[in-house]
């Protein structure tokens, strides 16, 4: 079963909360993966393009960081006011990991 979410979209999240769609949407599925396994970070991955070398092959890579987990965390918390800033530190390790 697939799920379509129309709310907004990738031109949404460049534009107005200035972030990688990419990292955004894998803060979404570390969330997701988070709540689902207890309020524990696991192991996620993401397959990325390494275009640099010959034939440009795919990895992957581990997209579970302590800012990522920090982010998790404030979120299923709910305690914490700074789950914007939190959520950008977290895009933003992403972006410089990726």
């Amino acid at each position: 079963h697939v799920q379509y979410f129309r709310g907004y979209g990738s031109d949404f999240i460049k534009r107005h909360a200035r972030l990688s769609p990419d990292a955004y949407i894998q803060m979404a599925i570390q969330l997701a993966t988070y709540r689902l396994f207890g309020n524990t970070q696991v192991a996620t991955y993401e397959s990325t393009q390494v275009r640099k070398f010959l034939h440009g092959r795919t990895e992957t890579t581990r997209t579970v960081s302590p800012a990522s987990n920090a982010f998790c965390q404030a979120v299923v918390d709910n305690n914490n006011n700074n789950k914007q800033h939190l959520l950008r530190d977290a895009v933003d390790s992403h972006v410089r990991y990726i």
